[in-house]
């Protein structure tokens, strides 16, 4: 955990958080402006969404400390430029649900490169098949990881 300095250990997280994740709690007004809503935008077949860097920054501008991205502002800032490329020119991070609240949260914001493509690896082989009868979530995820 060194490449942002040391995490915090996440409260009401019942599996080990991943570097490069950062869990928050997301209302419903956050979710409807970024469409990212529990079960419509994000579903259990596909749990996350790409949010333009620009977009997440603007927000963060605009409400201040009560916008819900506030305490992630720094890793957004540090998300290298030209990664997924966006409408608005911007890198796209991921924001997936964590509908079964294994970081403690309801989402979670990837901000790290290499984890990002995990999770969307991990999530186009389950569409495929290839994870029938798993359930899904976050813990699927770091199971995974930790058997690499």
């Amino acid at each position: 955990r060194a490449a942002f300095g040391a995490m915090p250990e996440w409260e009401n997280a019942r599996v080990p958080v991943p570097e490069g994740a950062y869990p928050l709690f997301l209302t419903n007004t956050t979710q409807a402006n970024f469409k990212c809503r529990e079960r419509e935008d994000c579903t259990s077949a596909q749990p996350y969404v790409f949010v333009s860097k620009k977009v997440f920054l603007d927000d963060i501008q605009f409400r201040g400390v009560i916008s819900d991205f506030h305490p992630t502002k720094k890793y957004i800032e540090k998300y290298p430029d030209g990664v997924d490329v966006q409408e608005d020119g911007t890198s796209g991070l991921l924001l997936v649900w964590d509908e079964d609240e294994d970081y403690g949260q309801n989402f979670y914001l990837v901000h790290s490169v290499e984890l990002k493509e995990a999770v969307v690896a991990k999530w186009a082989a389950a569409g495929e098949g290839d994870a029938a009868g798993e359930s899904g979530g976050a813990g699927a995820m770091e199971e995974e990881e930790e058997e690499a």
